[in-house]
Formats: structure tokens, sequence, C-alpha cells
């Protein structure tokens, strides 16, 4: 009886040993594998988790070239505005004063908006078009002039709201404000001058947003006869 005891309490003092040398090697294994993760936090200086999510820094927009080639990704709904191109978010809105001739108007910003305009009013020049002459001084009314104001008025017509953007050169020679026009209808303006014939693309480098869609619009309209190309031999020809 005794022996039979003192058998088993050497198996049970064996199994205890089995099962400490287990937590042991387990713990040890453990620590192991911790500590390469462990040197390298501590050898960079910054916590695991900001390695594994850096936190980029905010940068103000700039207006560079890359983000003026992808212009037209910030107009909303663009294939469905009856211009062809969308309100861009970036947009400021005006009110027009009056007009000078088929692409140039008056506008009043109740606010001065840092790179686009002064507050109080601005004469602006409508990018990217070219419309009939009318009141360049010492020169004769151009074939389709009247009409091309015409059709601004009924774009943009006084009083109305409207939106603006400009391109990257601001000021032309003659210290016009150099604008894309959008009506409170989301009728892109230069755009429909040009699609009515009222007026040809026209490139003023290195403002060149919408000159393809421009382009592509004007030779619709030579295409179809629309406009001045329908009624002028030729454009500027005298009225």
């Amino acid at each position: 009886m005794a022996a039979i005891l003192v058998g088993t309490g050497e198996v049970d003092m064996l199994e205890r040993g089995i099962a400490l040398l287990s937590i042991g090697l387990v713990a040890a294994f453990a620590w192991w594998l911790g500590l390469p993760a462990a040197l390298s936090s501590h050898g960079s200086g910054a916590p695991v988790g900001d390695r594994a999510h850096p936190v980029r820094p905010i940068r103000p927009p700039t207006h560079d070239k890359a983000t003026h080639d992808t212009a037209t990704h910030d107009a909303p709904n663009d294939a469905g505005e009856r211009g062809g191109v969308g309100v861009p978010r970036r947009a400021v809105r005006v009110t027009v004063v009056r007009l000078v001739d088929g692409d140039t108007l008056i506008v009043r910003s109740r606010v001065a908006v840092p790179g686009v305009l002064a507050a109080g009013e601005t004469r602006v020049r409508l990018l990217e078009v070219d419309t009939p002459e009318s009141v360049e001084s010492g020169a004769p009314v151009e074939c389709y002039a009247h009409r091309a104001t015409a059709e601004l008025a009924r774009l943009a017509p006084p009083g109305s709201e409207v939106s603006v953007l400009p391109d990257l050169d601001l000021l032309d020679p003659y210290g016009r404000t150099l604008l894309y026009v959008w009506n409170a209808r989301g009728d892109f303006v230069n755009l429909q001058l040009v699609r009515s014939g009222a007026a040809e693309a026209v490139l003023y480098e290195p403002n060149d947003r919408y000159i393809d869609v421009m382009r592509r619009a004007e030779a619709g309209a030579r295409a179809s006869g629309v406009g001045l190309w329908g009624r002028c031999d030729y454009f500027g020809q005298p009225a």
C-alpha cells in the first residue's frame, strides 16, 4: 500500500513538472515573438500604430497644372447639364449689372474673392470665345454682332445671378477679368454662345481649361450653319 502511494506521488510530481515546463516554453516563445516589434518601435521613436497608419499632412489646394488639366472633374453632373459642363463647386456667385457686347459684361460682387474678383463692379471678358465686334472704337459693326449681344442677354440678363470661375491667367492686356460663366439654370454661358453660332472658339493661352469642348461646339455650329455661320460670309465681316 505504501509503495502504491509513493508511486502515485511520483507520478503527480512528474505531471506538475511537465506542466510547469510547458508553461515556461510558451511564455518564452511569446516573449521571443514580441521582441523584434518592440525593438523596431523603440528604435523608430514612433508607436507601432502610427507606423501602420501614417498621418498625411493636409495641403492647401493649389491651381497648378495637374488640377487645371482635370478641372472638369470638379463639376457635378456634367453630362446632364444643357451647357454640357456643370457648374464647378469652386465657382463664385455674382450679379450681372449690364452687358457691353456679346462677350463682355459687368458683374457685381458684394465681397472680394481673392484670385477671382474685387468687391464691387468688375468688367468680365468671357474666356475661350470671341463674338463679332459692335463697340470697338473706329471699327465698323460686324455681321451678327447685335444678335450675339442679344444671345448673351438671353443667357445672362442684367439683374440675374451667375457663377464665375477663373483659369490660370486672371487678366487680359486691357485689364479685364477673364472668367468662365454659368447662369442660374446651370448653362455654361461661354459654351452656349459657341453652340448657338454667336461666337467662335478662341484660345487665350494659357487659359485652355475647356478649349477642346469649345472647338467641338464650333465645329458642330459651322457644320449646321447656325448663327453667324449661316448669315455671314466669314467671321468679322462688316455688317
